[in-house]
Formats: structure tokens, sequence, C-alpha cells
């Protein structure tokens, strides 16, 4: 486990702690796996938990009662908002933010997201393991036929998740220069 200069809340308050150790975590219901790596100057908010392998960027802020599962990398520069999941071997690039997304969340067999990368302002939307661009998937988004083949309940359930994404950054749009990317820090 490699991480120092955390921020961790007490008494209501962010405070630095320069060599974070286990009991400061479990104080704040913190769990961090094995070989996690957690960049510097990074904001970790009570109730998280970050599974195995993982690898956080620099000045990223973990909100309350996230999950992030095994193998996963996020970038510098992002923030994962309350209660969001994130699935195994996930990627999220810098300057992101992920927001939870509830009425999805139990809609189709793998983990979905929508974001706005805050870097390039391009909306992403991860089904599963695939994270592109709106224009990418809309291009392709059959790119998986053996598994969710034309005419099935599995293609529609994830047509339904995706369709419910892009509105989802649709809605958000407006926010992009505003209120809906805010500085970390």
């Amino acid at each position: 486990m490699e991480y120092k200069n955390i921020y961790l809340k007490e008494n209501g308050k962010f405070k630095l702690f320069k060599n974070p150790n286990k009991e400061d975590f479990e104080k704040r219901n913190i769990i961090i796996g094995y070989n996690c790596k957690i960049g510097d100057n990074c904001i970790i908010e009570n109730e998280c938990r970050i599974e195995n392998n993982c690898i956080i960027g620099d000045n990223c802020r973990i909100e309350n009662d996230c999950r992030i599962e095994n193998e996963c990398i996020i970038g510098d520069n992002c923030r994962i908002e309350n209660d969001c999941r994130i699935g195994n071997d996930c990627r999220i690039k810098n300057n992101c933010i992920i927001e939870n997304d509830p009425m999805v969340m139990f809609c189709y067999k793998y983990h979905s997201n929508s974001y706005w990368d805050m870097r390039t302002k391009q909306p992403y939307i991860r089904l599963g393991c695939y994270c592109r661009t709106v224009k990418e998937w809309d291009a392709d988004f059959d790119n998986n036929l053996e598994e969710f083949p034309n005419g099935s309940k599995e293609r529609e359930l994830r047509l339904f998740v995706y369709e419910c994404h892009k509105k989802h950054l649709e809605l958000t749009k407006n926010n992009l220069d505003s209120q809906f990317i805010k500085k970390i820090n």
C-alpha cells in the first residue's frame, strides 16, 4: 500500500494526514485493500471501500460511501461522488467527475455510468468493460452481438441503459461550464 498526504475528515473538517495508518482509516469506516496506490493530496470521505490493486491518481476526491472494486485505475484530479460504485477493472481518465446514477443501477447485468470529461468536454458512457464517447457508441453500439444479439431481451436492456445515460448527459450538458464541473480543492 502506497499513500501519503491524504485528507480525511476529523471533527467535521478535512485534515491532512501525512502518513495515514490503518487506524486512521478504520476510525472513518474506510477500507483500503491490498497493493493499492493512492496519489498525493487526495480526499477520502467516510464509509469508502477501495478494493485490491487499485491506483488512484493525485488530487482526487472520493466522496462518502463509495466503492471502487478490484484492479481500477482512476486518473488525476477526479471526483467520485457520493454513493458511486466503480466496477472491477475500470479505467477513468484524468479530470473526470463520476456521479451516481441510481435509476439504471440494477437494470443491466454489468456496471454502467456516464460522465463528462472535464478537459475535452466530451461525454462518456461505460457499459460493462467498454468506456467510449457517445459518438463512438452511436457509431458502433452493437459491438458485442455474441452476448447481446439483435432482438434479444439482453440487447434491449443494454440499449435502455445506454439511452438513460445519454439522457443524463443531455440534461447535465448545460451545467458543464458552471456548476457541473467543480474544481477539486
